[in-house]
């Protein structure tokens, strides 16, 4: 089986890697929610003998029709440049038609950010001028690096904060280089920012349930790309 190259942006999503899941089938790399190191690392899978790309995690919901936990398999990926690169269509059929039952997915495109999407002003524009479903801030640099590389890639993201919910703009801020909560970061915004706090509890638990959803499908990964020989 070919190698496959992981690149997620928390801890929380690589961890799926490590279980149930063959680990010898995947290299993981964590970008730690900085869209800058994305393409580097995609770069160092390759360089390590992944035949394969895959951008695995949650995102951030930019149409009404998603809400929190839903999955997405897009079969496009649109970057801030504006450049539309296709997924692997053999790969993302492969893996929807592997999903268990009463696990539906989406398709559409999702779009490149190199900065968190935070308020819902922003989600709105954004999908103006985009017209994606989602937002993640990895799978255009996946995305650029299997095109420059003629491997196959893939992405696979569950909804977090759908398009209704924003988000604490300093949030992303309070991630770690590893993909880790920075709690005393996070505990001296809260400090400066009281009123955030609801909107802190509500977005860990949009992504607890986007993690849940993901935590079905990363055993699929590696069988769903097997099965095309």
């Amino acid at each position: 089986m070919s190698r496959i190259g992981v690149i997620t942006g928390l801890a929380a999503e690589a961890a799926f890697f490590s279980g149930s899941v063959k680990p010898e089938s995947f290299r993981v790399r964590v970008t730690g929610a900085r869209a800058e190191r994305a393409e580097a690392l995609a770069n160092d899978l390759l360089s390590e003998g992944c035949r394969a790309l895959a951008s695995f995690g949650v995102a951030g919901g930019l149409t009404a029709d998603l809400g929190t936990g839903d999955l997405l398999l897009p079969d496009t990926v649109i970057t801030t440049e504006g450049i539309r690169w296709p997924v692997n269509p053999e790969w993302r059929a492969s893996l929807a038609a592997s999903l268990p039952a009463g696990l539906e997915c989406r398709g559409g495109a999702v779009a490149g950010s190199n900065k968190l999407i935070s308020t819902i002003e922003e989600k709105q524009d954004f999908q103006t001028a985009t017209g994606a479903a989602a937002v993640d801030m990895e799978s255009q640099a996946v995305a650029r690096i299997a095109a420059r590389n003629a491997v196959p890639f893939i992405v696979v993201r569950a909804v977090a904060d759908p398009a209704d919910a924003a988000l604490p703009p300093w949030l992303a801020d309070c991630v770690s280089s590893e993909g880790k909560p920075r709690i005393g970061r996070a505990l001296a915004a809260l400090g400066r920012h009281p009123r955030s706090v609801p909107i802190l509890f509500g977005a860990a638990r949009q992504n607890r349930r986007a993690l849940a959803t993901l935590g079905r499908v990363a055993p699929l990964l590696g069988p769903s790309l097997e099965l095309l020989g």
